[in-house]
């Protein structure tokens, strides 16, 4: 996707910092961005995507920098945690927490009310949600998240973000 700089109309190219668009001859940075999840292109003010509803990453300041990094490190798109979903499934599946979670009440409703559907729909959900093809009520797929685990510890992936600000990973 492309557009024309409104200083020499040259074609406007995303740079690779925060999916910035600058312009590929005079360099002048544009007023648009393109989307970090869509690609659409958006004003560069724009804080959600009007096209897929995404929050857009805010450069880091000098106070939130590092926490901003953080959390857009763990945002990796809109969707119902995986890991959560399951889990409900697994302890309160036949009660429908799983969709009551996923804002699914209307069928959370009936399979409490059915104990799951008689176990069978509590069964076709757990295997939907094993192989990817559970959604949540937005139709997006559920998101799995790296979690931080306790043999890497929050210091070494403090360190790895300070060592991509600084270019050196």
């Amino acid at each position: 996707m492309a557009f024309s700089c409104k200083g020499c109309g040259a074609p406007y190219e995303a740079s690779n910092t925060n999916g910035v668009v600058r312009c590929a001859y005079c360099d002048t940075p544009c007023d648009e961005k393109f989307c970090v999840w869509c690609g659409e292109v958006i004003k560069q003010t724009a804080e959600i995507c009007p096209e897929c509803g995404v929050r857009q990453a805010q450069a880091p300041t000098k106070t939130s920098g590092v926490l901003q990094e953080l959390i857009s490190a763990s945002a990796t798109g809109p969707g119902k945690e995986w890991s959560a979903t399951l889990l409900l499934c697994l302890l309160t599946g036949v009660g429908g927490g799983h969709r009551f979670y996923t804002g699914h009440t209307g069928i959370g409703v009936v399979q409490l009310l059915t104990f799951g559907g008689f176990f069978i729909w509590w069964i076709n959900d757990l295997i939907s949600i094993f192989d990817g093809s559970f959604r949540d009520v937005n139709g997006n797929p559920l998101v799995k998240t790296e979690f931080v685990s306790s043999s890497r510890g929050v210091q070494e992936l403090l360190s790895d973000i300070a060592k991509k600000r600084h270019g050196k990973l």
